[in-house]
This record gives structure tokens, sequence and C-alpha cells, in this order.
């Protein structure tokens, strides 16, 4: 789970998959704190704020909050700096496409879903469950479950996770691995309420682009003219 906006994404890849732990509860704004331990030890830190509405997710971040080991001391800032601190990251499985748009350049990054999150879409996952007990997160009387995805292709994914009683089962802590790391979101302030449709619209008026090196080339040319503005070469969201 590292960077944004493409293959392997460390913001979006794994939370079509993660979606089928939230069960019934398919519409809720919280916020998401995920932290990812590398030989127990945290190598990065990313606050977000998450919406869900029926298949769509948003993610909204601070690029001056996040912090990875494999970061540089002082991106947040050079971020900021360069108007990128603030990323929203739209999951769009009806489109099939991801958007990554940086409202402070006003430019997006728009790509088509990876085969493996496509296949997440469409293949049908058993999950099987088992108790291993009962725990409280953040004053939440929760129940401390095993749940095993086991996909079509016998490809199983294994997940501990924490349903909380009081808030209608809502997944408050999951903790699963992806190779040498081990990843745990935490939720909190969970709301179970309706974020409005246009939240997860593409802004309009933003440039659109497909490959991140394009955008760069243009904000470094933006920064380079300071004529302010939309970074140049990119299309028109309007025109896609």
């Amino acid at each position: 789970m590292g960077g944004l906006g493409g293959k392997n994404d460390g913001v979006s890849t794994d939370f079509l998959a993660l979606a089928k732990l939230f069960g019934s509860n398919t519409t809720f704004t919280a916020k998401l704190d995920m932290r990812v331990y590398k030989d127990q030890k945290e190598s990065a830190s990313i606050p977000m704020n998450f919406a869900k509405l029926d298949d769509k997710i948003r993610l909204d971040l601070d690029a001056t909050q996040i912090k990875n080991e494999a970061m540089p001391a002082g991106s947040g800032e050079i971020m900021k700096q360069a108007g990128l601190d603030r990323i929203i990251v739209t999951i769009r499985p009806d489109l099939n496409m991801r958007f990554v748009s940086f409202p402070g350049i006003q430019s997006c990054l728009q790509n088509p879903l990876s085969k493996e999150e496509a296949a997440t879409l469409i293949e049908k996952q058993k999950l099987d469950c088992t108790v291993l007990g009962k725990e409280t997160i953040d004053g939440h009387p929760c129940v401390k479950n095993k749940v095993v995805a086991g996909g079509e292709k016998g490809k199983q994914t294994e997940y501990t996770v924490w349903n909380a009683t009081d808030l209608k089962n809502f997944p408050v802590q999951i903790l699963t691995k992806e190779k040498a790391d081990t990843i745990i979101l935490r939720y909190k302030d969970v709301r179970f309420v309706k974020t409005e449709p246009k939240q997860f619209d593409l802004p309009t008026g933003f440039a659109a682009y497909t490959d991140p090196n394009d955008l760069m080339k243009a904000l470094v040319m933006k920064m380079a003219t300071e004529g302010g503005g939309t970074p140049a070469g990119g299309t028109s969201a309007e025109e896609k």
C-alpha cells in the first residue's frame, strides 16, 4: 500500500475488497486511520476522511498529515507548496474508474480500475467467519472475528475484524497482511448518513490526465512560468 492513482495504489487498491467486510453497512462516513507495520515497527500512518455510498468510495487526505518512512523528510510541506497537499481519491466501480484529484492545482488523474480490482467486483466471494473472542475498541464492544474471503479461483485472503455490536456490527478495526506488511485500519466517528452523490463526481473544470508523469511535467511548467491556473497540457474534464 503505497502510492496514489495507479496499480498497487496504496490508498485505494484494497478498498474494493475490504468493502465486502462492511456487510449491510453500505452508506456511511467515518474518519479512517490506516497504519502499516513492518517487523512490528510502524512504517506509515495515513489519516483520511472516508465516505461510502453504495459501491462508490471517496477518500479525502491531507499530505502534510501522512507519515511514511519511505518519503523524504518535509515531503508533505513540499507537496503543500506545490498545491498537491489536498488529495481526493474517488473509486467509481459503476464507471470502472478511479479518480485522484488535486484541488490545489485543479487537476485530476483518472485511470481504469486494475484487472485485480475489476475481478474483485465480479468475483463472488464466500466469507467464512470464526469468532475469536470479545474486545473493546475505542469504547465500542466488539466481537473479534477471523474472516477468510475465498474467491472462485481459490485465492483466499484472511482478515481479523472487530465488529462493533453497538454500531450495527460495523468493522471498526480491520487487520490484514500484504506480503511483509501488516495493515491496520481503524474507523472512528462512524455516521450512517448519506453523502451527497455529487461528492463522488469528478470536479468540473479540472484538467484530466491519465499519466502521473504528464501531470508532473505540466505542474513543473506552471511553476516555472508562474502563470497560475490549471497546469497546461491536460484535457479538460468536460472534454473526457
